[in-house]
């Protein structure tokens, strides 16, 4: 283990370079692939999501006292789509987050940067 620690502190610059680029073609990997994952279940995604709205609404639709709410509405055409898009890549972030960190915690440690004795 000494050995591999030693042998990574006298890396050239563009040895380190290559490193994180190989990092950060795994980070993208790992979103990319949990993304088309969460695109193929982006409707129970998004009822997910507007769920906890929507049970407020009907809520407070049953209460006469209280102020109504809404409900939700896309007025361009691609407002739709785009909402989609950021909750599976929000979702794909959240869930690839472990492998996101842990490459992040190995680069950082290998530049000297905390993270490990």
């Amino acid at each position: 283990m000494k050995d591999r620690e030693e042998q990574l502190k006298k890396m050239t610059f563009s040895e380190h370079f290559e490193e994180l680029r190989k990092r950060l073609v795994r980070c993208i990997i790992a979103v990319v692939v949990v993304f088309v994952v969460c695109f193929c279940f982006k409707e129970y995604l998004v009822d997910l999501v507007t769920k906890p709205y929507e049970d407020l609404r009907a809520a407070r639709a049953a209460d006469p006292d209280s102020q109504q709410l809404g409900k939700l509405v896309f007025i361009s055409l691609p407002e739709n789509f785009l909402f989609h898009l950021k909750v599976c890549f929000l979702v794909a972030i959240f869930i690839s987050a472990p492998v996101l960190l842990y490459q992040m915690w190995h680069e950082g440690r290998w530049a000297g940067h905390g993270g490990g004795a």
